[in-house]
């Protein structure tokens, strides 16, 4: 059975792959009424064309199913605004209408300091705020970034955010976001590496700590960052409901070409002993480790995904999107085909082992919740 785009979930598999146009009627609400696209640490979009001068970064569909919005100009999928109301089609066929996220009142709040709270915080979803700890990594330094990675390029950039913001003003920020927009019950905390894993860890976990007392009830946390080598710090992985670390190849020699810095300063073994740790420490289900789906062979992927279960981690994946500035700028997403599998593969596993995967409410570069949830139970 292939997609149906009129189930939110198949539509969102999709999108991720196949990218959207937006006509430029569909942008005049962004930026005031509806949440414009800002930087965060990636720019998965493609050069805007002339009469675009901003996107968004995710639309609802229906069912409250969140995507992430991937600008591609010669997608199938096109973004209208007729008459009030926000709708796709799909080969000029109509689809279904959606909703825009209402741009966020602290986007226009400052800190006490007078600067905006937005050089400080975003958000990562519709429901997520985010928070960016260090906006350079040390393996651009070191010439050997992840080729998928635009962190460098979008920071050398983008100058509206802080490089390294300092933990006061983000403790400041957060409680201000709470006050005014209760809407949001997670919040994402990940950052460049620094050359210092110990140390890079153990900075976001000492946020968590100090943040985590001011949080609302009913927020929960998840972090993404560089993994430490003192195996003995992940017990700060206690505070944290939801932490992932991010393997992204599961094949040993891509492992190497694809994420070289990460093989170099940690090791595709250290990744697998990280997880069995966590495993011990937590029990299954806690950890989660994140692939990059389209990098890769089907067959190893797919591997790579039941191994890490086993092991007791939340397989998840971020579907491939090519990034301007990087090594893999011109390599072209998964194909449908190849991402119905891995949805396929993860919604059985996610029943197998009982596992949730992280933000499953609402990640937007990522399906994995959608398959949780049911969307895909008749592929």
């Amino acid at each position: 059975m292939g997609l149906d785009l009129h189930n939110p979930g198949h539509a969102k598999l999709s999108l991720l792959c196949e990218g959207i146009n937006i006509l430029p009627e569909a942008t005049q609400e962004l930026g005031t009424k509806f949440t414009e696209w800002t930087n965060s640490y990636n720019n998965s979009s493609q050069k805007l064309k002339e009469g675009i001068n901003v996107i968004p970064e995710e639309f609802i569909l229906p069912e409250d199913v969140v995507c992430g919005v991937r600008y591609r100009p010669s997608s199938p999928w096109k973004m209208h605004f007729d008459k009030s109301k926000y709708f796709l089609t799909y080969d000029d066929e109509y689809i279904c209408e959606i909703n825009l996220p209402p741009r966020p009142a602290f986007y226009s709040k400052t800190l006490s300091n007078g600067e905006p709270i937005v050089h400080y915080v975003t958000t990562y979803s519709v429901y997520a705020i985010g928070i960016f700890l260090n906006r350079q990594c040390h393996l651009w330094k070191d010439k050997m970034p992840c080729a998928f990675c635009s962190i460098a390029p979008t920071s050398n950039n983008f100058h509206n955010s802080h490089e390294t913001p300092p933990q006061e003003k983000i403790i400041e920020a957060i409680k201000t976001i709470q006050e005014s927009d209760p809407r949001f019950n997670y919040l994402e905390i990940s950052s460049g590496s620094l050359s210092d894993y110990d140390k890079g860890f153990s900075e976001a976990l000492e946020l968590v700590k100090k943040i985590k007392p001011s949080l609302k009830k009913d927020m929960k946390i998840h972090t993404l960052v560089q993994p430490p080598h003192n195996f003995d710090l992940l017990k700060m992985l206690e505070l944290v409901d939801e932490p992932t670390f991010a393997m992204e190849i599961w094949n040993p020699e891509l492992f190497k070409e694809i994420v070289p810095g990460k093989e170099h300063f940690y090791g595709r073994e250290k990744f697998l002993e990280l997880f069995k740790e966590g495993t011990r420490l937590f029990g299954k289900g806690k950890l989660s480790c994140q692939f990059i789906a389209g990098l890769e062979p089907l067959e190893s992927l797919i591997e790579g995904i039941h191994k890490v279960a086993e092991i007791g981690a939340v397989p998840q994946q971020a579907v491939f999107h090519p990034d301007l500035g990087t090594k893999l700028a011109n390599k072209e997403p998964p194909s449908l085909e190849f991402e119905i599998e891995v949805i396929k593969t993860l919604r059985d596993v996610y029943k197998k082992y009982n596992y949730k995967p992280y933000r499953h409410t609402c990640r937007r570069s990522s399906p994995d919740g959608e398959a949780y949830k049911g969307y895909f139970d008749n592929l």
